[in-house]
C-alpha cells in the first residue's frame, strides 16, 4: 500500500494531543519535533522503523552533546507518535516500546554567586533585580502591574502570568493555584520599583515602549541587553533558583519558601531545600544578600 510517513503520524498525534493541551504547550512540542525529530524520521515509512533506528537517533543526541534531561524530551515523542500509528491499526507494534532512554542525572539547580549578585545590585536594573529578589517565574514577571505592588505594606500580588503564542503575549492566570501568592517587597528592590512608579507610563510594571506587553523577541533583546555586563549568561529561572536559595541560607521555613516561590508541593521546595543541605552546607552563595530577606 501507499507508504505512511512518520510525518504523517505527526499530525495525526497533534490532533489528538492537541485537544488536552495549551496552545502554547502545544507550540512548543510541534516546534521541537519539528527541529530533533522530523529530519530523522520525518518521511520514513513507520511499517519499517525498528528499534534500532530510535537506538540510532537517541546515540546521535547523544553525540552532539545534549542534556540528558533534554534527550529524553525529545526522544520522549517518538514512542508517542508512534502509538497513535499502533491505535490507528497503521502499524503492527509500537517499534519504541521497550526502548529505555537514558536516566537524566539529578544535576543541581543552577545559582549565581555572590560576585554576580554584587554585580547585579550595582547596576540595578529593575527587571532583574525583580527575578533576583522575588523568585517570580519569567511570565509572572511580565504579567506585573502597578496594581499589585503595595509599597506601604510592601507586598507583591502575583495574580497572573504572561504566555506565548507566536511571539505574540497573552495574559493567564498562574501555572497552579499555588501560583497566585504573596511575596514579600524587600529592599533594595521596593525602593527601585517605586522609582520606576514615579515615571510610570503604563498599567505594567514592565512594558514596551508603547505600554503594552513586551512581545517575546522585545523581551529576549531587552533581557540581552540588561544582563550582557554580568560577564555570565544569566536567564530569569536562575534567578528563581538564586532566591530559593537564599530562603534557604536565610532560614525560612520551608511551607513559607513554598507559598513565596508558588511550589505546587511543598514536596518540590523540601526536595530542594534537601539537595541545597547538603550541596550548599560549606557555601558562601548569596550571604552577603540574604539578610534583606531574613531582616524584611
Amino acid at each position: 500500500g501507499n507508504p505512511v510517513t512518520f510525518a504523517m503520524l505527526t499530525d495525526l498525534w497533534k490532533a489528538s494531543k492537541g485537544r488536552f493541551l495549551s496552545a502554547k504547550t502545544l507550540q512548543n512540542y510541534v516546534y521541537e519535533i519539528n527541529r530533533h525529530i522530523l529530519p530523522y524520521f520525518g518521511e520514513r515509512d513507520v511499517r519499517f522503523i525498528k528499534p534500532y533506528h530510535i537506538e540510532w537517533f537517541v546515540s546521535q543526541l547523544l553525540e552532539q552533546d545534549y542534556a540528558l534531561s533534554s534527550i529524553r524530551y525529545y526522544a520522549g515523542r517518538v514512542p508517542q507518535i508512534l502509538e497513535v500509528g499502533y491505535i490507528n491499526e497503521l502499524i503492527d507494534r509500537n517499534p519504541a516500546s521497550k526502548i529505555k532512554l537514558p536516566k537524566a542525572a539529578k544535576v543541581q539547580k543552577e545559582i549565581i554567586g555572590d560576585e554576580v549578585i554584587d554585580q547585579i545590585n550595582k547596576q540595578a536594573n529593575p527587571l532583574v533585580m525583580l527575578y533576583l529578589y522575588t523568585g517570580l517565574r519569567r511570565g509572572e514577571g511580565l504579567a506585573l502591574m502597578w496594581d499589585g505592588i503595595c509599597f506601604t505594606s510592601r507586598e507583591i500580588q502575583v495574580t497572573k502570568t504572561v504566555s506565548y503564542v507566536k511571539n505574540q503575549a497573552t495574559i493567564k492566570p498562574p501555572k497552579s493555584e499555588a501560583g497566585i501568592r504573596t511575596v514579600p517587597l524587600v529592599e533594595p528592590l521596593h525602593n527601585l520599583l517605586y522609582d520606576l512608579y514615579c515615571q510610570r507610563i503604563s498599567k505594567y510594571a514592565f512594558p514596551n515602549h508603547a505600554g503594552g506587553m513586551m512581545s517575546l523577541t522585545s523581551f529576549r533583546t531587552f533581557w540581552k541587553n540588561s544582563v550582557k555586563d554580568l560577564g555570565i549568561k544569566i536567564k530569569p529561572h536562575q534567578l528563581r533558583h538564586t532566591y530559593i536559595t537564599m530562603l534557604y541560607e536565610a532560614g525560612i521555613d520551608v511551607k513559607t519558601a513554598q507559598m513565596w516561590a508558588g511550589h505546587s508541593s511543598v514536596g518540590i521546595t523540601l526536595e530542594i531545600y534537601t539537595h541545597l543541605r547538603q550541596s550548599l552546607r560549606a557555601s558562601q552563595v548569596g550571604k552577603r544578600s540574604l539578610h534583606l530577606i531574613s531582616k524584611r
